[in-house]
Order: C-alpha cells, then sequence, then structure tokens
C-alpha cells in the first residue's frame, strides 16, 4: 500500500468510506479529505448501474431498469432506489448539494405528485401516478429485479460477515438509512419477500399538543432538509449536526448544505464514534434525541418484509433472455434474484386515540357511582340535603324535644310532693281523733 500511484489513492479514499475495516489497510490523512471528491471518487470505484442492475419487472411488465430506479446516497454508498421520492422531498439546501456532489447522476426527476404521507392518494389519481402502487396482492402486481456482483469486487474484510445485496423498504418521501435496518439478501440465490405494511392513523388528536400526544402531524414539525417529515429524517439531521459539532464535518451520506465539509478518511473515526460507540453523549441518547423534538408521526407507514421462499439459482440453466447477462458472464459474476410482493390486498391499521375524553371521564364517573350507589341527579340532591339541613333539622328538634322532657319532668316532680304533702296531713289527723 506504500507504492500507489495518486489515482489509486484518491479511488481508494473513496471506498475507504464505506469500508469497515478500512484502518487495518491504510493509515495516513488523504489527500480527500473534506471535499466532496469523496463522493466523485465513490462514484467511480463503485459498480455501475448497468453492471448491478440486470433486469427489471413491474406488475408482471419488463422495463428498462433506468426508467423506475434512480440512484442516492446511503451511509453505505451509492445505492438503487425504486419508487422514491428524491428531489420532490429536498429542501434547496441539500438539493444543491446533491446535485454537485452527484456527477453522473441526475435529480432533475421532478414529478407531479398526487400524493402524501398523511392522505395518501387524491381520488383523482390513476394508476400511473408518481409514486406508483400495486393493485392487488400476488405474482402478478410483483417488483422482479435481477443483481449481480462482480467476484473480483468481494473484499472479505470490508463488510464483515454481511454478503450478498442489502435490500431496504421505507416510505417514499424518507431518506434510506442502511445503518439501522436491513433485511440480507444472499448471493446465487433467488428470494422471494412478501411485504406487510403497518399503519397507525391518529386522526382526532390535533386539538392536543404534540408533547401531550407525543407525535408529530407534517405541518407542525419544519425540518431544515427535508420536505416531508418523518421520523427517520429528523433523526439523519439531527444525527449530522452532532457529527458536525463533534468532528468539524458530516459523513458523505448526511444531509448537509454545500458549505458543510465531508469527513475524509482521518475523520472515520470521530465519525463512528458518533454514530456507533458509547461516548459520554451516547449514554444519554434517548435525553439527545428528545431535545431536537424528533418524535413519530402521527399518521405513518411502516414496512415489513417476511421471506416466503429461497432458492440456490442453477448458472447451468440461466439464459440471457431471462437473467440479462450471457452465460460466460456467469465465471466473472454471481447474481442474485429479488422479488418483492404484498402478500394481501387488506391490512388492517392501528389508530392512535386518547384514552379517556372529558365525556369519557364523566360517563365513566355516571356509571360507577350508578353501579356501587343506585345514584341519579335526584339522589346527589338527597345526599347534599340529608348531609346538611336534614342532619342540622334533626339535631334542632332532638335539642327542643329533649328541652320539653326535661320541663315536663320538673313538672311531675313538684306535684308529687304536694299530694304525699296532704296526704300526711290527713293521716295524722286522723290518727289524733
Amino acid at each position: 500500500m506504500k507504492h500507489i500511484t495518486k489515482n489509486e489513492e484518491y479511488l481508494w479514499d473513496g471506498v475507504s468510506q464505506t469500508c469497515v475495516l478500512s484502518s487495518l489497510f491504510f493509515h495516513e490523512e488523504k489527500l480527500l479529505a473534506n471535499t466532496s471528491d469523496l463522493i466523485k471518487a465513490m462514484s467511480i470505484a463503485a459498480p455501475t448501474f448497468n453492471e448491478t442492475l440486470q433486469k427489471c419487472y413491474w406488475r408482471n411488465k419488463f422495463y428498462n431498469c433506468g426508467e423506475i430506479f434512480d440512484s442516492v446516497l446511503t451511509d453505505e454508498g451509492i445505492c438503487f432506489s425504486f419508487n422514491s421520492l428524491k428531489s420532490e422531498h429536498y429542501r434547496t439546501e441539500l438539493y444543491n448539494a446533491r446535485k454537485k456532489d452527484f456527477i453522473g447522476f441526475e435529480l432533475n426527476n421532478v414529478k407531479d405528485l398526487d400524493w402524501n404521507l398523511e392522505n395518501g392518494f387524491n381520488q383523482q389519481a390513476d394508476e400511473k401516478t408518481f409514486p406508483v402502487r400495486v393493485i392487488g396482492p400476488g405474482d402478478k402486481e410483483s417488483l422482479v429485479v435481477s443483481l449481480r456482483d462482480r467476484r473480483e469486487d468481494e473484499e472479505q474484510l470490508c463488510r464483515n460477515s454481511v454478503r450478498g445485496f442489502k435490500v431496504i423498504l421505507h416510505t417514499p418521501g424518507e431518506d434510506p438509512q442502511v445503518w439501522k435496518n436491513f433485511i440480507n439478501v444472499p448471493l446465487d440465490q433467488s428470494v422471494s419477500l412478501t411485504i406487510k405494511p403497518k399503519i397507525m392513523t391518529s386522526e382526532d388528536l390535533r386539538h392536543y399538543s404534540p408533547e401531550r400526544r407525543q407525535c408529530y402531524y407534517q405541518n407542525e414539525r419544519y425540518l431544515r432538509y427535508f420536505k416531508v417529515y418523518t421520523q427517520a429524517n429528523c433523526e439523519s439531521e439531527w444525527l449530522a449536526n452532532m457529527t458536525l459539532s463533534e468532528c468539524g464535518c458530516v459523513k458523505f451520506s448526511m444531509p448537509r448544505n454545500s458549505s458543510h465539509p465531508i469527513c475524509g478518511y482521518h475523520k472515520l473515526t470521530c465519525v463512528d464514534s458518533v454514530m456507533y460507540t458509547s461516548k459520554e453523549w451516547t449514554i444519554n441518547y434517548e435525553k439527545y434525541l428528545n431535545a431536537y423534538n424528533c418524535l413519530p408521526t402521527c399518521i405513518s407507514i411502516e414496512y415489513k418484509a417476511e421471506l416466503e421462499h429461497q432458492v440456490p439459482i442453477n448458472y447451468a440453466q440461466i439464459e440471457e433472455s431471462d437473467e440479462g447477462f450471457s452465460n460466460k458472464d456467469n465465471s466473472s459474476y454471481r447474481v442474485t434474484k429479488i422479488t418483492l410482493k404484498f402478500k394481501e390486498d387488506n391490512f388492517n391499521g392501528l389508530k392512535r386515540s386518547e384514552l379517556y375524553s372529558m365525556s369519557d371521564f364523566i360517563a365513566n364517573c355516571g356509571g360507577l357511582l350508578g353501579l356501587f350507589m343506585g345514584v341519579s341527579i335526584l339522589s346527589l340532591v338527597e345526599l347534599v340535603y340529608f348531609s346538611t339541613l336534614r342532619l342540622l333539622t334533626n339535631l334542632k328538634n332532638r335539642r327542643i324535644t329533649q328541652q320539653e322532657r326535661n320541663k315536663r319532668n320538673t313538672w311531675a316532680d313538684s306535684g308529687h310532693l304536694n299530694i304525699l304533702n296532704g296526704q300526711t296531713k290527713n293521716v295524722k289527723h286522723r290518727y289524733s281523733q
């Protein structure tokens, strides 16, 4: 590695951005550090679009892969995205930076959108509306992609234990983040994946504050680089801000403007520490994340994939008309075929709602009182009456009754003595006679 040309050094700095163990091979600061030439070098070193994507079928119809796939930047390098908004969900700062960095790739794919994350498609939208959609489940509405990888490009140390292609599923307006979650599709395999969406709605919570309901609607949270708010987009901005603060630059795939430097080779350790390791601030990850207010969206769509079947590819039976490459290429390339489809045409969504409204609270209180006490509105009046007026009246009547009783007892005792005195006199008088 000591005797390399300037061109090899140029390409190495681009490749080192996505090689996990690149520090084992090279330890010098590179000339491309902190410049956008890193992405240009990566574009040159990466496999070309036509080398990777061979044949594409969408809804049982053959397409040139370039018609339905776009090139995008991810933390794993240059990837290819189907049905994803690109320039439509970038704000001006990020759009200009991406257009400047992405030499050889077009970002001017602005299309008329009849879709948004909260309301879905307009009622007037037809089958050709972008982003495209399926009509039903099954193979006839599936996306089939034939991919291949050059055998000489395989590097065992760079990718750790991951072999093959990485697939991620996300909503059209979301910037893909491979490092957080992906599906590993092995080489030399024909894989069929069924998609199961998870839909969350929250229509009746707009009168609550975002802090109370713990989610955002699209018009409540502004992002600097993205027009569409999702928790993943918000976290991308937060991570870019943290990396810029800690390292003085941002990773090539992070959202940025043209003035933010890109972290070169000698800054990769700092970037990795921000993204993966447990520095002091990462211990309080949730605290920092909450400070940036990256709450989930109140209306969201997530996609989960299940492996339906996986079959080894028989290279001896591959024909050019079927897979898009000739038999002589099979010794140089390894092949993967991916089929993505929906399993069912109906899905049960989840609804986020308030547990108790004021009317629910009053109704439950009345119900509980009625259950345990037989209380009605008149019973509440009676309760107040018997605990106040009736009680005072009874006490007053008892006092009056006691006073009258005491008077009668006094009169009775006085009359008895007079009678006794009169009888005594009569007796004495009779005795004296």
